[in-house]
């Protein structure tokens, strides 16, 4: 059974409603199913076996695409980027490594030639 220790800013205990009465350093065991039910309300004041207890974090992706979005974590864009081979500059925000990664997916036409083939056969001949 997980062992279950307040570690909270309330040195002199604390009452955590449906959690109960918490005293600060005491350790309580507790079901692993209890530690799941009540997960999101342990974060950051619990010690869950002697470790701080934290929700694994999912990476949220908008359409679930594997393309960055604002979503991701910097952290994430970056690293997308790297693998990428997507140049950026660390003080980068967020927005601005957005940018890159959609000019790097969607790289500018090239413009040279920007004539339609419809206005190709418009010409008369006198053009330069």
């Amino acid at each position: 059974m997980p062992t279950v220790i307040y570690k909270g800013p309330h040195k002199a205990g604390r009452n955590m409603g449906r959690l109960g009465f918490w005293t600060w350093g005491k350790a309580e065991s507790k079901t692993q199913e209890w530690v799941d039910h009540y997960a999101k309300s342990l974060v950051g004041d619990f010690l869950v076996d002697g470790v701080l207890f934290a929700l694994p974090v999912a990476k949220e992706d908008e359409g679930n695409d594997g393309i960055p979005d604002m979503k991701w974590t910097k952290g994430d864009i970056m690293t997308w980027m790297d693998d990428s081979g997507v140049e950026y500059g660390a003080l980068n925000t967020k927005a601005k490594l957005l940018a890159k990664v959609e000019a790097h997916l969607n790289p500018p036409e090239d413009t040279e030639d920007s004539m339609s083939e419809g206005d190709m056969d418009n010409t008369t001949g006198d053009e330069e």
